[in-house]
């Protein structure tokens, strides 16, 4: 028979010296140039996270807890099914698998133990991320709804992206801007899902990520949108801002008939250092 072509628990072992976590010694960095980005190479990673959060085990310093086959192949096919997309990349399957555990109603402690496992492999965003509480909100025809998010946190914006996952017949009707605590407004689009004309349900957003660095601009996507694209407007517009206060979704559906749903929405922030620790470390 066929021997294994792979260590799921691991990878890095001979004979197969696969990357456990990115940026292990064995990650390719260049995975572009022979192994169509690194589908074979890197998939080392996610094999290591799949093995801790099936069977569990503490990997650079975590420990995870493990959740089975069952679970963990649910929470799977609900990211490969629903959220992620074409030429996805390890930060969208962060995000997707966040998005994932959420649809399943997975508990806090379940969340956690997910986050863990996503630090253990590298994957984990490495910033703030601010969840709105003020969900799910109702979608109607020719009105425009609104959703708050407040953070007491303080610090200055360096970089920011924004999650939200919406439930609704047809896209093309919607324009959503985030309006920050100072005013600053930002079109994350208005109106897409049918680029060119090409055939398209029309319908929700799964997960979806804006990401001012994303390959793909929002008005060249087709819905359903799941994955990363880039904004109409410019998210880094709010950097330098200070995180402290209330943002607000405004969500306008401009047209009869088609409705839906706000379900969630979440902004992933990084801070830029505290101007005080920075001074101390430049006097060290």
């Amino acid at each position: 028979g066929q021997s294994a072509t792979r260590n799921m628990t691991n990878p890095s072992e001979a004979p197969y010296f696969q990357p456990d976590y990115v940026g292990s010694k064995y990650w390719d960095w260049d995975p572009l140039q022979e192994d169509n980005g690194g589908v074979h190479t890197n998939c080392g990673v996610n094999n290591k996270l799949c093995y801790l959060l099936t069977d569990g085990d503490t990997f650079r310093g975590f420990t995870i807890v493990g959740m089975g086959l069952a679970r963990i192949a649910e929470l799977y096919y609900e990211v490969q099914t629903k959220l992620l997309p074409k030429a996805a990349n390890y930060r969208d399957l962060y995000f997707a698998l966040i998005q994932a555990a959420a649809n399943l109603d997975w508990t806090e402690g379940e969340l956690l133990n997910l986050e863990q496992a996503c630090q253990a492999v590298a994957i984990a965003y490495d910033g703030l991320a601010y969840t709105s509480e003020d969900v799910p909100k109702e979608i109607r025809s020719q009105e425009t709804t609104y959703s708050t998010l407040t953070s007491e946190e303080a610090g200055m914006i360096a970089e920011l992206n924004v999650s939200l996952d919406i439930e609704h017949t047809w896209v093309e009707d919607l324009e959503v801007v985030l309006v920050s605590p100072a005013g600053i407004a930002v079109k994350l689009f208005a109106h897409v899902g049918r680029y060119g004309g090409r055939p398209s349900s029309g319908k929700d957003f799964h997960g979806t990520v804006f990401d001012d660095e994303a390959p793909v601009a929002i008005r060249y996507g087709l819905a359903p949108f799941n994955g990363s694209y880039r904004p109409e407007g410019i998210l880094h517009d709010v950097a330098g801002q200070n995180i402290t206060g209330t943002w607000t979704l405004q969500l306008t559906d401009s047209y009869e008939e088609d409705e839906g749903e706000l379900r969630s929405w979440t902004l992933f922030v990084e801070l830029l250092p505290d101007a005080r620790e920075q001074t101390q470390n430049e006097s060290e």
